[in-house]
């Protein structure tokens, strides 16, 4: 889903919104003696929002990537920018700086081709095969 999607609560979020997607991904691959042992890779991630309401930030984050999701997390981060404030003394017109901030939409996903894991093993397998020449 694209991440500037219209999200279904919009109308409730006031003031300047953050909202990130993150996916770390990792990968192992074992060698011995040119032989393949080991091959296993891991997907991990989720959404994260900062809203920020008269200068004080409500965050919230969840490990999901689902519409469900995004709705949640953004509530949520309401909710807690709602809370702060309600615990907190009003200080000048912080209003002015939220304001100020300039309405970003950075698309930051990997534009670089990653390698299928076949080709990943072979060249592996080579950088293996050149170590037992040197032996």
């Amino acid at each position: 889903m694209p991440m500037h999607q219209r999200l279904s609560f919009a109308p409730e979020v006031t003031g300047q919104t953050e909202f990130r997607a993150h996916e770390n991904r990792g990968r192992v691959i074992r060698l011995v003696n040119g032989q393949l042992t080991e091959n296993a890779g891991s997907t991990a991630g989720g959404i994260s929002a900062r809203v920020i309401d008269n200068g004080l930030y409500g965050f919230s984050s969840i490990p999901d990537f689902s519409k469900a999701a995004m709705d949640r997390v953004l509530i949520e981060a309401t909710k807690n920018a709602k809370l702060l404030k309600s615990h907190t003394k009003p200080r000048g017109n912080s209003a002015n700086w939220a304001k100020a901030i300039s309405k970003q939409n950075s698309d930051y996903s990997k534009s670089s081709k990653s390698w299928s894991g076949k080709e990943v093993v072979e060249r592996l397998q080579g950088i293996d095969r050149q170590i037992q020449r040197l032996r």
